[in-house]
C-alpha cells in the first residue's frame, strides 16, 4: 500500500511539475527541483520523477537517497544504465549527459556539497545505510548555443590611458568588480594573449584577453561554468574632458541552459550589477589610490 500511495503521489508530482513549469515544486535557497525523464532500464519506455538538485561550477548535481530506501531509487538507476536523460528545470527543458562520482571526488562533493548545502539529507542516509550515489548532469554536447547581448558606459574624468591602466589591469578587478572576486593565475599584464581566473565561492571563470589596441579598444573572452561564455568589447573615446567606457558583452550559452544563461548574465552582466561595478571603477580612476595584491591561489 505505501509503496503504491509512493508512486501516486510521484505520478501526481510529475503532472503538476509539467503543468505549472515547476512553479510549486519544493526546495529552498539553495536545494531546487527538476523534472527528470530517463528510458527504463528494463523496458525503455520513458519515466519521469522530481528530483532535488544543487548548482555547481560542475554542472547539475544530484542523489538518489530514495527518501532512506535500502536501494538506489530506481530513477538514478535508469540514469546510470542511460548515461542522458531529459530534464526540465522550471519552464526549460534541455538533455543532458550524466556522470557518476565515485571515490574521493564523490565522498569529498557528498561532504562539502550536498551535507553541507542540504543537511538534512543526512538523515535519509543514515536510514538507507548504504552509500547514497552521486551524479553530475552538464547539457548533451551538440544542442547548439544561444546568444545574449548587452551594452554598458560610464564617463570618467581622466584620459583614456589612465582610464586603460585601471580597466584593464586584471590585478585590480576585485578594486571594482562586486562579488568579492579573486583573481589568480594570470599569465601577462594586460596585452594580448594575457589569461587569468577569478573565483566568487565555488565558481571560476578563465578569462583570455583577444586583442589589445592601448588605449582604445579591449576584447575578452571569459569561460564560465556550465559552458557559459561572456566575450566584452570595450572601446574608450574622449568626451567632455574625459573618457566614455563602452562596453558591449555577448552572453553564450547551450541551448539547453537557457534560464539558467540568463540568470548568469543578469546576476553577473545585467545593468544594474554593471552599474555598480562601473561606478566603482570610474571612483577608483578619478580617486587614484594604491594598486591590488594578487592572490597566489
Amino acid at each position: 500500500m505505501n509503496r503504491r500511495l509512493t508512486r501516486l503521489g510521484g505520478r501526481i508530482g510529475v503532472a503538476l511539475y509539467r503543468g505549472l513549469d515547476g512553479r510549486l515544486s519544493s526546495g529552498s535557497k539553495d536545494v531546487h527541483v527538476l523534472l527528470m525523464t530517463t528510458p527504463g532500464r528494463r523496458t525503455g519506455l520513458p519515466r519521469s520523477t522530481c528530483v532535488r538538485y544543487l548548482e555547481t561550477a560542475e554542472g547539475l548535481l544530484v542523489w538518489g537517497t530514495g527518501s532512506g530506501s535500502r536501494r538506489d531509487p530506481d530513477w538514478f538507476q535508469n540514469l546510470r544504465a542511460a548515461g542522458r536523460a531529459d530534464v526540465q528545470v522550471r519552464a526549460d527543458r534541455f538533455e543532458v549527459e550524466a556522470r557518476e562520482l565515485a571515490g574521493v571526488e564523490r565522498d569529498e562533493v557528498w561532504q562539502h556539497t550536498v551535507l553541507a548545502e542540504a543537511p538534512e539529507v543526512a538523515t535519509f542516509a543514515r536510514k538507507a545505510g548504504r552509500t547514497i550515489p552521486v551524479a553530475v548532469l552538464v547539457p548533451a554536447r551538440g544542442s547548439g548555443n544561444v546568444q545574449g547581448t548587452t551594452d554598458h558606459s560610464v564617463w570618467i574624468r581622466a584620459d583614456a590611458a589612465a582610464v586603460w591602466d585601471v580597466y584593464t589591469d586584471p590585478r585590480r578587478i576585485p578594486e571594482w568588480q562586486t562579488g568579492s572576486p579573486v583573481v589568480g593565475d594570470l599569465h601577462g599584464a594586460g596585452e594580448a594573449g594575457t589569461t587569468y581566473v577569478s573565483r566568487r565561492g565555488r565558481l571560476a571563470a578563465t578569462t583570455v584577453v583577444v586583442s589589445a589596441e592601448r588605449p582604445r579598444r579591449l576584447v575578452s573572452r571569459t569561460v564560465a561554468s556550465l559552458g557559459l561564455t561572456f566575450t566584452v568589447e570595450s572601446t574608450l573615446q574622449a568626451v567632455g574632458g574625459g573618457t566614455r567606457l563602452d562596453l558591449t558583452v555577448q552572453t553564450e550559452w547551450p541551448r539547453g541552459l537557457r534560464l539558467l544563461g540568463r540568470i548568469v548574465e543578469l546576476a553577473i552582466l545585467g545593468r544594474r550589477e554593471a552599474a555598480k561595478e562601473l561606478t566603482r571603477l570610474k571612483a577608483l580612476v578619478e580617486g587614484g589610490g594604491p594598486g591590488p595584491r594578487l592572490s597566489r591561489r
